[in-house]
């Protein structure tokens, strides 16, 4: 499997919470960034708390929460990918758009880390009802 094909597979894991190929996926000491402004947005260690801390978090704030990936493009041991996530708030049921692009590095065959940017103002102009 190519690089472009685990990250793609990643994001299947995600969609279908399949937690142990998460894991399988990525390495013990991933170090995963998020946008501050992101829901769980920071810094964090391990597959473990990716799930817990911020996927898990969403169904709080948002009745639905997906990322799109529109191009993915593998440079040495980085896949860059851009896209669109599309949500909508629990409380204001405000739909939104919100541009992103990932890079994900490599060690070996496995993510090793991860730093999104993404545009973090319409997601919080969601979330206040804006």
């Amino acid at each position: 499997m190519n690089r472009v094909d685990v990250v793609r597979e990643l994001y299947r894991a995600f969609r279908e919470r399949d937690d142990a190929r998460l894991f399988a996926l990525c390495t013990e000491d991933l170090e995963w960034r998020q946008n501050p402004g992101f829901p769980g947005g920071g810094v964090h260690h391990g597959v473990e708390a990716v799930v817990r801390r911020i996927f898990a978090g969403f169904a709080g704030a948002w009745s639905s929460f997906s990322f799109e990936p529109e191009s993915m493009n593998e440079v040495d041991d980085v896949v860059f990918v851009t896209g669109v996530y599309r949500a909508r708030a629990r409380t204001s049921g405000r739909e939104v758009v919100c541009e992103a692009c990932h890079v994900y590095t490599f060690r070996g065959p496995r993510i090793c880390r991860f730093q999104q940017y993404a545009d973090t103002w319409v997601l919080q102009e969601a979330l206040r009802g804006g």
